[in-house]
């Protein structure tokens, strides 16, 4: 069995890179932008995951009380609120009517605090209310028997249920997932087809070279390994570019936005570990390995999608 060199093919490849640099150039610019766009699209999918796991913050019930309402009367919703929706009591949030127009104050900021300074004493018009989360079990069925138990009750004005919020939220999750996933998807096969031209166009520059090499009596091996190697160097360029590019324009979105809009939307922080099970593993290391592995696989299989061509 013959050995070679691993600098000899590596040689060989380089050359291929650099008779046609064009054409490298034009794939790895491609392979880049792939990249980022697959790289994009999935640190969005994780970001919505983060935000969404706080979704039970919107899968609550307001029960807004009559203006009448006495102190015995919130105590006997409070009470039946605990029933009805399977709680303890000391987990249903109180908002007392001078607490809801501090909020709105607070809403309203400084400047136009003062709109509401003649509502104090009795001529608050702002109600009491209770704030209580339910089980992500109940059905809508379910959930508006319960609701209706509640504003059945004379004390109690009207409910405001969000749970159209939380089907929305999942619907958009939903959306986002799948065109994510068919957007890697397509992508990768895009980047083949780029890496496989390129590995095409350095055969026919190079035909003639392989024709004589035949000639001789080299083996497939000797002269299809060099343009795999050449798919591979192009595919690793293209990774640790868009990889350089996507972890700065990350960190630098991130600390933009904080910085104009505070922190009311929670980003994922790529020193943090990407997956419970592999604690060690956090989002920078993930993201160059995933990189990694699609620049080698586009490089590799780009290349063999040509290896017909290399039969001379």
């Amino acid at each position: 069995m013959r050995r070679y060199k691993m600098s000899t093919f590596l040689g060989e490849a380089m050359k291929g890179i650099y008779r046609n640099p064009l054409s490298s150039i034009v794939s790895v610019i491609s392979l880049v932008l792939a990249l980022l766009v697959m790289g994009t699209f999935w640190m969005l999918k994780v970001n919505l995951d983060r935000n969404f796991e706080s979704l039970e913050d919107y899968r609550k019930i307001v029960f807004y009380l009559k203006t009448s309402a006495t102190d015995d009367d919130i105590e006997v919703v409070r009470k039946q609120i605990a029933d009805a929706f399977e709680v303890d009591e000391n987990s249903i949030e109180f908002t007392s009517k001078q607490e809801a127009l501090e909020q709105e104050k607070e809403t309203y900021g400084e400047e136009y605090a003062y709109i509401f300074d003649s509502y104090k004493g009795d001529a608050n018009p702002l109600p009491d209310s209770f704030t209580v989360s339910y089980s992500e079990s109940f059905t809508d069925t379910t959930l508006q028997q319960r609701i209706n138990i509640i504003t059945n009750l004379d004390s109690v004005d009207v409910a405001k249920n969000r749970r159209d919020i939380v089907d929305k939220i999942t619907n958009l999750k939903s959306i986002v997932n799948a065109v994510s996933s068919a957007l890697l998807v397509m992508l990768f096969f895009v980047s083949v087809f780029v890496i496989g031209n390129t590995v095409k166009l350095t055969h026919e520059a190079r035909k003639m070279e392989i024709k004589i090499m035949r000639y001789i009596g080299a083996t497939n091996f000797f002269i299809e390994f060099p343009f795999v190697l050449e798919g591979i160097i192009l595919g690793i360029i293209a990774a640790l570019s868009s990889y350089a590019v996507i972890v700065y324009s990350y960190r630098m979105v991130v600390d933009l936005f904080y910085k104009n809009y505070g922190n009311f939307i929670k980003f994922v922080n790529l020193g943090e570990a990407a997956f419970e099970v592999t604690p060690g593993m956090n989002y920078y290391v993930f993201l160059l390995a995933a990189f990694v592995v699609v620049g080698l696989l586009t490089g590799v299989l780009g290349t063999l999608s040509t290896k017909k061509h290399l039969k001379v």
